[in-house]
């Protein structure tokens, strides 16, 4: 599996798209969504493959959604919510 792959999987995965709704407000989920799926291309090719290899991926995933939206020091409540 390539990275594209895994990242067109990604984009297409229900139970992330779900916990991203429950997660972050209504009006910013959009916003979110969008900066989620860059932190998750911006990871090296060896580490996504080898988290997809490990079936960790998912939950890799979900720690980036609530450390993202919850944490005052994080990229997005910086670029977003900070503004």
């Amino acid at each position: 599996m390539t990275k594209n792959d895994i990242l067109e999987q990604i984009c297409n995965n229900k139970l992330l798209m779900e916990a991203i709704k429950n997660v972050v407000a209504p009006n910013e989920w959009q916003d979110f969504r969008g900066h989620f799926f860059l932190q998750v291309a911006e990871l090296p090719e060896k580490k996504l493959i080898g988290l997809w290899e490990r079936r960790e991926l998912d939950w890799y995933c979900l720690k980036i959604i609530t450390n993202q939206y919850k944490s005052k020091t994080s990229t997005y409540h910086k670029m977003f919510r900070n503004a």
